[in-house]
């Protein structure tokens, strides 16, 4: 996005609107090397200069952007990436848990953190009857593919579609998003798995220091656990309990439909709103 705003405001010249869409940080906010200061310039330079900005997470906002751009505040909307309204009809919310042993944990997504799964499969798989781990998704590379073989209780599902996301869900008992939480943009992102666990009663794992783990207590939806720490796993399977995941699962469908759906009608209007404010020349702080 950052190289189509660049265009798009050299197109523009002003004369009709451009939204900057920032999914994901772009820069290590604490890095000094001169590559990441340069994108990190550009970076703010095109969220300036842009008519309206759209943030996946307030954090991105509050820890970040507001901090360098001047008055960016006034002309960014926040926008999570929550399920879309069309999903409540097609999709019905999942069922109170009511695990049995072995207790099913598993990984739905595409596979970024190799080495946290792989700790967490090694924990898993020596724990064979109490445990057990499936893995849904691509990104599994052969390192990891080759420690999974080695358990009776692990499990490597492979790819999957939309289609078969309810059906998973209803499968497992515990979904992971333990990403690496030294990572500034993990530690400030809100994946759509906190969305998803929510809607089907599905417990969710996390990292510490971050504010999916801030989420995740506020709705007692889960477990936090630390990956810094080198016996996580262990942490994470000694905290699991039938009666936990009971517990957390109730939280989970306690939530309202309402908070866990996009509202892009809503989200439509407050950006016509912020398009139509006067024309402000937010300053770049240096």
């Amino acid at each position: 996005m950052l190289d189509s705003a660049l265009i798009a405001l050299a197109i523009s010249r002003g004369k009709c609107p451009v939204i900057y869409e920032i999914i994901d940080l772009r820069v290590n906010p604490i890095s000094r090397s001169i590559w990441q200061r340069s994108v990190s310039a550009i970076d703010c330079y095109v969220a300036s200069r842009a008519s309206a900005v759209v943030v996946t997470a307030r954090g991105f906002l509050s820890e970040y952007y507001a901090k360098r751009v001047a008055g960016i505040e006034s002309k960014t909307l926040v926008l999570e990436p929550k399920l879309p309204r069309s999903f409540i009809g097609i999709e019905s919310r999942g069922q109170p848990r009511h695990p049995g042993r072995p207790i099913k944990i598993s990984y739905i997504g595409f596979v970024r953190y190799r080495s946290m799964i792989e700790s967490i499969v090694r924990a898993v798989g020596n724990r064979g009857g109490e445990f057990e781990f499936h893995l849904y998704g691509s990104g599994v590379d052969d390192q990891l593919s080759n420690v999974m073989a080695q358990f009776a209780n692990v499990f490597n599902h492979g790819p999957f579609v939309a289609a078969d996301r309810r059906r998973i869900y209803a499968e497992v008992d515990l979904s992971c998003a333990i990403y690496d939480n030294s990572d500034p943009n993990v530690r400030l992102a809100i994946p759509n798995k906190l969305f998803e666990s929510l809607y089907y009663g599905v417990p969710l794992a996390v990292s510490a220091d971050t504010e999916l783990a801030r989420r995740v207590e506020m709705y007692q939806n889960g477990f936090v656990v630390d990956p810094r720490e080198v016996d996580f796993a262990e942490q994470l399977l000694s905290q699991i309990s039938v009666d936990r995941i009971n517990l957390a699962g109730e939280a989970a469908l306690r939530v309202l439909d309402m908070e866990l759906v996009m509202d892009f009608d809503s989200a439509a209007r407050q950006l016509s709103e912020l398009l139509c404010l006067p024309d402000a020349e937010p300053e770049e702080r240096i």
